[in-house]
């Protein structure tokens, strides 16, 4: 009996080394999870054979491990999906997700991947994931959830979608005048996702995305539960969580001048990622010399690269991005070679 129950052991463990090393591979290129990709087939089957072989929790810790210890974000939340799939691993749910899930993004992605599983396109969400949720849900600020609220470009998108499909039904010659059978019901929107699991807390944030209007009277207020005093300067609006202060909405809002820029990183408000990806659009709208060395000392500060946890490759495509005429570099009254704003070429 010892030599079977070691030979057991020795076959979990491959296939716990075989699993591990399937999703490090994230590391190189991530399979497109969306797509059915070959490789995701390959993750799913190690998973239910180390789930049938009693090992569950391994799926949760390995999520943990590939989130926090690679950086890789989409193959977490593909486990969290794949997990809650297997009665097995749905009681650990509840401990693992709140830990794996970071950001409003991946709260809504391992919904979409769950979805996109074979058998779990209908239906509701099963009870531990939407209990995990729940109680991810509520770690969340105003901020993180203004931020990736997209439901108004996501109705934008699909306002196109009709009229483009609509179009398209009139002018094709062939077309069927049968109805289409509804689809599995989406859920792509944070206001789509509290609305499903019936979310109620925080208040202020529910009330925000669901769009409710601010109560009337201060009896309606404290019967909403909303905190703080009543304001009866918004009685009856609708209401709305804040435009988030982001490098994404200042450049919307100012536009992509030299300026702008200029502004972000005196405010400290672009992070690394942000910077590193936009070193063309920064160099091409003519940022000081000043604010050009101040990149370049934050581009290669040692602790400022470990603590952005970016990938090698993010650096080489930042590199190769910057296709630009070293000609016009000028030296400053620094004596510093950079690149002038426009207003003085």
């Amino acid at each position: 009996y010892r030599f079977v129950f070691l030979k057991f052991m020795s076959h979990i463990r491959d296939l716990q080394q075989s699993l591990l090393n399937a999703v490090s591979a994230s590391l190189v290129k991530e399979p497109r999870y969306e797509d059915q990709d070959p490789r995701s087939n390959v993750i799913v089957n190690l998973v239910a054979q180390i789930v049938s072989a009693g090992s569950p929790e391994f799926i949760l810790k390995l999520a943990l491990y590939v989130r926090d210890d690679l950086n890789i974000r989409t193959s977490a939340n593909f486990l969290l999906a794949l997990a809650a799939t297997h009665k097995e691993c749905r009681p650990y749910l509840k401990l693992y997700l709140p830990a794996i899930v970071r950001l409003p993004s991946d709260w809504l992605e391992v919904v979409k991947l769950l979805r996109q599983m074979p058998g779990q396109g209908n239906g509701g969400l099963p009870h531990a994931l939407r209990v995990a949720m729940t109680i991810k849900f509520q770690d969340f600020d105003e901020f993180s959830l203004a931020k990736y609220n997209k439901e108004k470009a996501l109705a934008k998108a699909r306002a196109r979608e009709k009229k483009d499909a609509f179009i398209g039904r009139l002018i094709r010659s062939d077309s069927d005048d049968s109805d289409e059978e509804d689809g599995p019901r989406v859920l792509e929107t944070l206001k789509q996702m509290v609305r499903h699991m019936h979310i109620s807390t925080p208040v202020y944030n529910v009330m925000c995305l669901t769009g409710k209007r601010y109560p009337t009277s201060q009896e309606l207020f404290h019967q909403t539960g909303l905190p703080g005093d009543w304001d009866s300067s918004r009685a009856g609006k609708r209401m709305k969580l804040a435009v988030p202060v982001t490098w994404e909405t200042q450049l919307s809002a100012w536009g992509n001048k030299a300026s702008t820029w200029e502004k972000l990183l005196d405010n400290n408000q672009l992070p690394f990622m942000a910077m590193l990806r936009n070193l063309r659009n920064m160099l091409e709208a003519g940022i000081s010399m000043q604010h050009h060395q101040k990149v370049i000392r934050t581009l290669t500060n040692p602790q400022s690269i470990a603590r952005s946890r970016q990938f090698p490759f993010r650096f080489f495509t930042a590199y190769e991005a910057i296709d630009i005429d070293l000609g016009g570099l000028v030296k400053g009254t620094d004596g510093r070679l950079g690149f002038p704003k426009r207003s003085e070429l």
